[in-house]
């Protein structure tokens, strides 16, 4: 599965470098590291990885995620 992550804010597609400054992520300094990435559970929690092993949990609701493609082989 693909998908965006969009700020509802904005309307835009997530940029890294502007949520850093918000308070719940305040401190992670996420340009510092190797490809920071989101990534979706299955009950809908996002998270952004980052320095292959670190997970932050964003706040439920601060996102909105849009599917972009679905990969039927991975969902049977």
């Amino acid at each position: 599965m693909k998908f965006k992550v969009i700020d509802p804010q904005t309307q835009k597609e997530v940029n890294l470098d502007d949520i850093q400054e918000e308070e719940w992520a305040r401190g992670y300094n996420f340009t510092k590291w190797v490809d920071p990435y989101f990534v979706l559970e299955s009950d809908g929690t996002l998270f952004i990885i980052y320095d292959h092993d670190i997970f932050l949990e964003c706040p439920e609701g601060r996102f909105e995620i849009v599917i972009t493609e679905v990969n039927d082989e991975l969902e049977n």
